[in-house]
């Protein structure tokens, strides 16, 4: 038997317990714990459901939050929330890993099999942000039959039009997708580069090396980057190459290298002050936070300020997705770059 904490609505235990199926059965507050597994995935924001089994008590066969389950009587949110994840889908996160992010009251009252379930809990709502694969999922098959990826924007539409296939609780839904706008809008602090900014700035550099060997493996080395620690550290240490981060909780989360270029005495440019980016980088883990956006502007602002007439930059005509950005954010072809490969 499995015992729960009786619980007011805010959550708050009244120092009494009750059978589990007796708190379904006349209607007994208690507590839950609710996961919601969420990843960036080509700059959308996603969310993994979990597709219960037909042998539920509720909701059969319906797509529900990614992992969810009773507070037993005696434990705390958290431990039952790290518990329950593990359980279901197999993943061993760390306390850290989980953020709080609110709690929600559930009431209602609906037959299932020809039998009354009365449900009134407490659910605490953690998110776990990460990539997960979903092909290496240890699933509980007495509980979930599958799992699957799901595009918030596309969510938020089905349950608004009362999709039958999801049991998906609303106000679960609504925390979820407000943690998502903070996150968009968050503290990402833009500074220049300083040394112990290396190595996370020579990771990213691995992400775009990637990016470019992948569209152009005869030009690009598989596994290299553009410049070793050396010469980043060089690089950050001359005023006319600044390096902008993007710092979120002192983590560098995207980087702008710039290079200051001038025509001197030349015979047919003008002297303008250019600033070239010869680089710009998101975390393929943050995108989606309008982070590269705050980057650019952070640039421009610094080029107006300190008597720049234009920016420039180069972009691989195969990086569409990089075009289609910087397009977005206001630049416009100034060159085309041609090749004929022999």
């Amino acid at each position: 038997m499995e015992f729960l904490d009786v619980c007011d609505e805010n959550g708050i235990p009244t120092g009494e317990i009750v059978e589990r199926q007796v708190a379904h059965k006349d209607g007994i507050n208690h507590r839950t714990a609710h996961v919601w597994v969420v990843r960036i995935f080509n700059g959308e924001p996603q969310v993994l459901l979990q597709k219960r089994a037909m042998n539920k008590d509720s909701f059969p066969g319906k797509f529900d939050t990614s992992s969810a389950g009773h507070i037993q009587a005696g434990d705390e949110p958290l431990e039952s929330a790290i518990r329950e994840l593990e359980e279901e889908l197999g993943i061993k996160a760390s306390g850290h890993e989980l953020e709080h992010i609110g709690k929600f009251h559930i009431e209602f009252d609906k037959v299932f099999n020809g039998r009354m379930f009365k449900d009134r809990e407490t659910a605490y709502v953690y998110v776990y942000r990460k990539n997960v694969d979903i092909e290496k999922l240890v699933l509980q098959e007495e509980e979930i039959t599958k799992v699957q990826w799901f595009d918030v924007r596309k969510l938020d539409e089905l349950l608004k039009n009362r999709d039958d296939r999801f049991c998906v609780p609303r106000k679960g839904f609504e925390l979820v997708k407000g943690w998502i706008n903070d996150m968009r809008d968050e503290k990402i602090i833009i500074r220049l580069a300083v040394a112990k900014d290396i190595p996370c700035i020579g990771k990213l550099l691995y992400q775009v090396h990637k990016v470019h060997s992948d569209l152009r493996p005869d030009l690009f080395k598989k596994g290299a980057k553009k410049y070793n620690d050396d010469e980043i550290k060089q690089i950050i240490a001359n005023e006319k190459t600044p390096v902008f981060v993007a710092d979120i909780d002192g983590k560098v989360v995207g980087y702008a290298f710039c290079i200051q270029k001038q025509f001197v005495n030349n015979n047919n440019m003008t002297g303008v002050l250019t600033l070239y980016i010869d680089d710009l980088c998101v975390d393929e883990n943050m995108r989606g936070h309008h982070i590269g956006t705050k980057l650019y502007e952070y640039v421009v602002n610094y080029a107006k300020n300190n008597g720049f007439y234009n920016i420039t930059l180069n972009v691989w005509a195969d990086n569409k997705e990089a075009v289609r950005f910087y397009e977005k954010i206001g630049l416009r072809i100034q060159k085309i770059g041609m090749e004929k490969i022999l």
